[in-house]
């Protein structure tokens, strides 16, 4: 290459790349994806970890991986509480990057949580509510404030490599397997009590979001209020720092800089809670709601005090995120990586205690850098099928519209194949047997059978 001309990779180059990437995360499913679902229905999707997540860095993603999958927070939250989550070693990720947007596999996601708790696991998870509540709060939560403490004693700028190194790896597995975990564990248990209370509500003719999705006393709900109301006092700002101050709008990006770290940041979190903040004339209805049933009633405050010790958990498992982003602050530092700690996988920042491999492990984050900035003007679309995966459609800036336009043409031309195969068309339409000739008479045993057969030969 000529001196002066950027290294870049050709356009068509990553979407192979990206192409190639996301067809062997399918693992070998896709011929039965299309014999149960199609090839044009949505198959990855932008989700709620879109908007929690929406363009992490390597080791953020890494990290979100590690929650979801075997081992992690809500592996070992489900099997603590006996809420079937079906995950293995070999499964199908079901959060992935599509040009480094956060993608989420509706059909795995939805697999890993099929059948959900039965009756008895619902009886036997609402009567244990407040065991399991005081367990938290006076158990594990004052251990963990205890720990915390112990964290913020420690001089993080005068840890060695070596050191810092083995410190995040065990920071950070205490986070996937311990605090992370108790805060999925309160949410699992906020979501099956609200499911059972929200249905003794349906049958008397209550809404129940109307009266249940009411945090007022939480953290975070305290936080943003500080910051809700234009013009925000030089109080207020204060107030927020010391319950907020070390979360950021992206918590669980690790890059993202901290509130504590950033002063603008503030003022964008304050104009964002503006904007979006409406007043409620039913709120205070919904604090102070009474149907009269006094066991319904206490049911209703329970749901809301386990919906908002959930958020705090939620507070608490974030607020850990910081001492981590420090650690990796450190660690980047200290192995002259220039901002490339945060692409890098989990796995291979511990590989840096090795001085051998700092220069290797180096240059691969510069070329994730690198890539990531060609990535930075690239768009997808919100979902994407099977068809859309194996064809290359990832959309860009060039072709966007020729994009749609080819998922446009592929729908129409099914939609007309549809339409022929119904009413009289499908009742004059001859069935052929396996070999070619006409069978109008086949017994739909028959019919099965050869579709079984046609299955396995494809």
């Amino acid at each position: 290459m000529d001196d002066g001309q950027p290294d870049t990779t050709p356009l068509d180059e990553l979407h192979a790349s990206e192409r190639d990437r996301l067809l062997d995360e399918l693992r070998g499913r896709r011929k039965q994806r299309r014999v149960q679902q199609g090839d044009d229905s949505p198959l990855l999707v932008q989700a709620d970890l879109s908007k929690a997540l929406p363009r992490p860095t390597p080791i953020s993603a890494d990290l979100m991986t590690r929650l979801l999958g075997v081992d992690g927070a809500t592996d070992i939250a489900s099997r603590e509480l006996g809420i079937p989550y079906v995950v293995h070693r070999d499964s199908v990720p079901e959060f992935t990057t599509v040009f480094g947007w956060t993608f989420t596999n509706v059909e795995e996601s939805c697999r890993r949580r099929a059948s959900g708790p039965d009756s008895l696991s619902s009886f036997r998870l609402n009567r244990d509510v407040e065991s399991n509540t005081i367990a938290y709060t006076e158990t594990y939560l004052p251990e963990w404030q205890a720990r915390m403490i112990e964290r913020h004693a420690i001089d993080i700028e005068a840890l060695p490599l070596d050191q810092a190194v083995e410190t995040a790896s065990n920071w950070i597995n205490s986070f996937v397997s311990d605090t992370a975990a108790h805060a999925e564990r309160l949410r699992l248990l906020a979501n099956v009590q609200n499911l059972t209370v929200g249905k003794q509500l349906q049958k008397r003719g209550i809404e129940p979001c109307r009266v249940l999705a009411y945090e007022r006393d939480s953290i975070e709900a305290t936080a943003n209020a500080l910051l809700s109301r234009s013009p925000v006092s030089p109080e207020c700002t204060d107030q927020f720092m010391v319950l907020f101050g070390q979360r950021a709008p992206c918590d669980l990006e690790l890059a993202q800089p901290r509130f504590s770290e950033d002063a603008s940041l503030v003022e964008q979190y304050a104009r964002q809670l503006q904007s979006r903040t409406s007043p409620d004339e039913n709120t205070d209805a919904a604090g102070c709601f009474q149907s009269g049933d006094d066991i319904l009633d206490y049911a209703v405050q329970r749901t809301r005090y386990l919906a908002t010790l959930s958020a705090d958990a939620r507070h608490y498992s974030l607020f850990e995120l910081t001492l981590i982003r420090r650690l990796l602050l450190r660690i980047d530092n200290a192995a002259q990586l220039h901002g490339g700690a945060f692409y890098l996988l989990i796995s291979e920042i511990t590989d840096l205690a090795n001085s051998e491999s700092v220069a290797v492990l180096r240059e691969k984050a510069e070329q994730r850098m690198h890539i990531a900035s060609q990535w930075s003007d690239l768009r997808v679309p919100a979902s994407l099928s099977l068809n859309d995966i194996e064809q290359g459609c990832l959309s860009t800036p060039q072709n966007v519209s020729h994009i749609e336009e080819l998922r446009q043409k592929r729908f129409m031309a099914k939609d007309r194949r549809r339409m022929k195969t119904t009413g009289a068309d499908r009742r004059l339409k001859t069935r052929m047997s396996m070999d070619g000739t006409p069978d109008f008479g086949r017994r739909a045993s028959d019919q099965s059978r050869n579709l079984s057969v046609f299955s396995k030969a494809g």
